[in-house]
């Protein structure tokens, strides 16, 4: 890997940070479909009707867990961001960092749901 990285310049580097947003934002976007799906799912059973701001909040909750299973674990791993800070500069790290803070930024406000 430090062979290929040497030989990469900034506007291969600034391309591959590009592929990186986008590869996150479309595993995103497939998070929040399924957020939805499953939360209308489990709302559908749960055994009484729910108010709206219930739903919405189911909604969240399985949006949030999602993206912490799927994107913010791998994120934080301490030795994921210690290899891609080795090979991205500080302007590169600010565009990925501004790209991931709505996705890390929990949508829920609370830690659980009160709805059983």
């Amino acid at each position: 890997m430090e062979a290929r990285d040497a030989n990469l310049g900034k506007p291969e580097r600034d391309a591959a940070v590009d592929d990186l947003i986008a590869l996150v934002a479309g595993v995103d976007g497939l998070a929040q479909i399924q957020a939805k799906e499953d939360a209308g799912y489990f709302c559908e059973h749960m055994g009484r009707t729910l108010m709206r701001a219930e739903i919405a909040d189911a909604e969240a909750a399985m949006l949030d867990a999602y993206r912490w299973q799927y994107i913010v674990s791998g994120v934080e791993e301490p030795r994921f961001r210690s290899l891609l800070g080795g090979l991205i500069d500080e302007e590169q790290g600010k565009r990925i960092f501004d790209a991931l803070t709505p996705i890390m930024k929990p949508t829920l406000q609370r830690q659980t749901l009160p709805l059983i």
